[in-house]
């Protein structure tokens, strides 16, 4: 699922703060591999960011302190991770415990992180049924 970053972070949660918390999450789960490594690169490289400096940087348990920053950044970048915890249609319990962590240092409920979870859901279903559509499948 392509899902690009496209809120720019307030000034209090910056843009390597968001890499590294994807870094984060990618490495909280040790089945993940080069799709997710390569959609922290994407992110990375689309916010001038230094991905290799950033993934040697960053292990697992990475935290932040508690961040002022609008309601709008702080879903986006907890949807990021979502999606990316999502990719290998594995959205494991490591990843979902870490993503918790970062949405209550984001002053973000439980609710709100069960809706974008529901919302990434549905997302890949869509792609999915987009896919058998182009390819002359019924759905």
């Amino acid at each position: 699922m392509q899902i690009n970053f496209t809120h720019k972070p307030s000034s209090n949660l910056d843009s390597g703060m968001y890499i590294k918390i994807l870094v984060a999450i990618t490495k909280a789960d040790p089945s993940n591999g080069e799709p997710e490594k390569e959609y922290v690169r994407r992110q990375a490289n689309g916010l001038h960011v230094n991905f290799n400096r950033v993934w040697s940087e960053t292990d697992k348990s990475f935290e932040i302190g508690q961040v002022k920053v609008t309601r709008q950044t702080a879903l986006t970048v907890l949807r990021d991770c979502i999606v990316l915890a999502s990719l290998d249609d594995n959205y494991s319990l490591t990843e979902r415990e870490r993503i918790l962590t970062y949405a209550q240092k984001l002053r973000i409920p439980l609710a709100d992180i069960n809706s974008l979870e529901k919302w990434v859901s549905t997302k890949k279903d869509l792609e999915k049924q987009w896919k058998k559509i182009l390819a002359g499948e019924l759905i």
